[in-house]
């Protein structure tokens, strides 16, 4: 049996608070002229200034463009162009954006010429990502050396027409996740494993995978995993996935104790749209599969069998590395050829304690801090309330490879969103090839940081060029 590479959770959220971020903001100042004048905020991103004419816009545009060239040299500004609205907008001429508190004194100044109805401000808008109310806490998908630079990536695309399959213990209903998960499959032919009274059916449902008498509660270990790749984004709601735009085919491979090898296996098969003979095929082939389980032992012949025939269907098969501090080729399928086997970092930048290592690790992502950390210290995503049997949505913190696995799953749905015809091994030569530095961690993280918005740059600049 292989057991998830899950650290337990830490604590179930049970309230949610909302936390409104914006980029910039306008408020109106009186003017001494009938022009009306919209400054920028303290926090805005001004990329130029728009100014509305009261009639003829050609005649303005001339005498403005005289009086800008004139003070260029200290306010940095130029005519650009006349708008398809008939506005005319200044701007500096090298795309840079201009102070808050030069904006502002040029557009009171403009206010006062003669022809000009309005004057405001063009603000510089990013995606809108953050009014899901636990984003704050998302600290795995900043721009800074600990994160992934998710938003960067997401200028470019969100994964949209992008399936990745999640191989665990299947699914929850949450709302986080509504729309986002297609038909999957019960892989686990144990009934008492399965936990629903019969062996393989086309109901991936999690019923839980507590053991009486254990102690030990549902992990719920398959929701979490999904919502770190796909939950909704800027829904008001929960967390965001990596790659909302992406859906997810649940494969059921874990239960009560963990899964069989050959049940996973043979689950890698059918996710990729292979043929398993008595089952109907996938209808829907996925170009990404997530691992976030394995065992002690070497690869074996019927995993490495498994994930050539996924390959060969062109799809990408990241695993996790395991979560005992030590070498990860003794893993498997962390050492089996062929993956993207990852590896944990904290939010300080460096190995998680737990993380497993060695020359087998490709790359790092975020799995969090484990157990001393504190919960904000790790990975937010979606679960059930249920300790035992599903009772409702709910969210937590975990920790593991487990979860540092599914961000670079998302990832690479997001890299072949950019470039679609990209080969297994040029998806993983992508992600290698444009990671951030992981200077304190000297025992085997491989390449280095996940970086979702160079990875996703990269990949975006391959697909133009074929």
């Amino acid at each position: 049996m292989l057991a998830r590479f899950l650290r337990r959770p830490l604590a179930a959220a049970t309230a949610l608070f909302l936390v409104l971020s914006t980029v910039g903001h306008a408020g109106t100042a009186p003017s001494q002229s009938a022009a009306r004048v919209a400054l920028a905020g303290d926090d805005a991103e001004v990329a130029g200034i728009v100014v509305e004419p009261a009639s003829d816009s050609q005649s303005l545009a001339a005498r403005l463009t005289s009086r800008m060239n004139a003070t260029r040299a200290r306010t940095g500004l130029a005519y650009v162009r006349t708008l398809a609205t008939g506005h005319l907008l200044f701007g500096a001429s090298d795309n840079s954006t201009i102070p808050v508190s030069t904006a502002n004194q040029v557009m009171r100044d403009l206010a006062n010429e003669a022809g000009v109805a309005s004057v405001e401000p063009d603000l510089v808008m990013h995606p809108m990502s953050t009014n899901d109310p636990y984003w704050p806490h998302l600290w795995s998908y900043r721009g800074d050396g600990t994160g992934i630079d998710v938003v960067k990536a997401w200028s470019l695309t969100r994964g949209e027409g992008l399936v990745v399959a999640v191989l665990d213990t299947g699914i929850t209903k949450h709302p986080d996740l509504q729309g986002q998960i297609l038909p999957g499959y019960d892989f686990v032919s144990s009934a008492w494993t399965a936990g629903d009274g019969n062996g393989r059916d086309p109901y991936p449902t999690d019923e839980g995978d507590f053991i009486f008498g254990s102690g030990v509660p549902s992990s719920w270990h398959g929701t979490h995993v999904t919502g770190t790749i796909v939950a909704l984004a800027d829904n008001a709601l929960g967390v965001a996935g990596v790659a909302p735009g992406a859906k997810v085919v649940p494969v059921r491979v874990l239960g009560k104790g963990g899964g069989s090898g050959s049940d996973i296996a043979e689950g890698i098969i059918w996710a990729a749209g292979g043929s398993i003979p008595g089952l109907p095929d996938n209808p829907n082939p996925a170009r990404v599969i997530n691992l976030s389980l394995g065992g002690i032992g070497e690869c074996s012949e019927v995993y490495v069998r498994a994930i050539d025939i996924a390959r060969s269907r062109g799809s990408v098969v990241v695993v996790a590395a395991g979560n005992d501090n030590r070498d990860a080729g003794g893993y498997t399928p962390a050492s089996c050829p062929g993956t993207i086997t990852v590896a944990a970092s904290n939010p300080s930048g460096g190995k998680s304690s737990f993380s497993n290592f060695g020359s087998a690790i490709d790359i790092t992502a975020p799995g969090g801090a484990g157990k001393g950390g504190g919960e904000q210290a790790n990975i937010y995503s979606t679960v059930n309330a249920g300790k035992t049997l599903p009772i409702g949505p709910a969210y937590a913190s975990y920790a593991g490879t487990s979860m540092a696995a599914p961000h670079v799953a998302a990832v690479a749905a997001m890299v072949i969103a950019a470039a679609p015809t990209l080969t297994p091994d040029e998806v993983h030569a992508l992600l290698i090839d444009n990671v951030k530095p992981l200077p304190r961690c000297r025992q085997g993280c491989g390449a280095g940081l996940l970086d979702a918005g160079k990875a996703v740059e990269a990949a975006a600049a391959r697909g133009v060029r074929r």
